[in-house]
């Protein structure tokens, strides 16, 4: 963190301001779990045709913006069916 030239100290404009919510540790589970099976998806069609793994790449960047808008508190929890 930054620190005032004057007193050594950390600036107030650069403290943490995280404000943590009493569900935080269970929606961050709920999307490591949804990621996690999106990027083994990836990594199993590491042999389908181009077309494919760029269709699943796509879709996970999409999950990847919904999850962090999600947890950023910019949308309500998302919660993804499978493909298959």
């Amino acid at each position: 963190m930054p620190v005032t030239a004057s007193t050594g100290r950390e600036s107030a404009r650069h403290r943490d301001r995280t404000v943590l919510r009493a569900d935080d540790a269970r929606r961050l589970d709920q999307a490591r779990h949804q990621i996690a099976g999106d990027v083994a998806a990836l990594r199993a069609a590491r042999n389908a045709p181009e077309d494919e793994r760029l269709r699943l790449v796509a879709d996970l960047a999409n999950r990847l913006d919904a999850v962090v808008s999600s947890l950023a508190g910019d949308a309500k929890p998302v919660i993804y069916l499978s493909n298959g």
